[in-house]
């Protein structure tokens, strides 16, 4: 009876353990895309700055262009914050679950939550940086204003995150047994 037991639960636990492997394969794939589309969109700025569109006449958006930049430094380190404080959150709420509920859908379902949205928040200020670099190379001032390409800074976020989030199964199994990842 006892050998019957343990196999039971060794079933049980290879089941977990690929729906874990299927999750974060999964996440994964979603955490390297949010990164490919920020860096796609980050080269599409650089070569559209590289060819050369003609400054823009009296009157331009430049200022408008410096405002961006400026709301854009006041929302990166917001933002920054808020995905390190919901990670958190969401790693604590996955912490207080029971172990049995922690290893199931509502472990996997915290989990993924806890490492999507900092990094949708992360992207999201990246994706605004790039889009006033965007306007600034489509208008021709990258060159005359090479502040602006302090929006191109705020994809660093974005990698920071990912290097610190991205789910290995390491990470995985440390915050879904209730410790704190490696």
């Amino acid at each position: 009876m006892g050998e019957a037991s343990n196999g039971r639960a060794s079933a049980a636990s290879d089941a977990e353990e690929r729906e874990l492997a299927h999750a974060l394969r999964g996440l994964q794939v979603g955490a390297a895309g949010l990164l490919f589309g920020v860096l796609s969109f980050f080269g599409l700025v650089v070569v559209l700055s590289q060819r050369g569109a003609p400054a823009q006449p009296a009157g331009d958006s430049g200022p408008l262009l410096i405002q961006l930049t400026a709301a854009a430094g006041l929302l990166a380190p917001s933002a920054w914050l808020a995905a390190g404080v919901l990670h958190r959150a969401f790693a604590q709420r996955l912490r207080a679950l029971d172990p049995r509920a922690r290893r199931g859908a509502e472990g996997l379902r915290l989990y993924r939550t806890a490492v999507l949205l900092p990094l949708a928040l992360c992207e999201g200020t990246a994706l605004f940086g790039l889009v006033v670099l965007l306007l600034g190379s489509l208008q021709g001032g990258l060159r005359d204003a090479p502040l602006l390409w302090v929006n191109a800074l705020y994809s660093l976020g974005l990698v920071v995150a990912l290097a610190v989030l991205f789910p290995t199964p390491e990470r995985a199994r440390a915050l879904l047994s209730g410790s704190d990842p490696p």
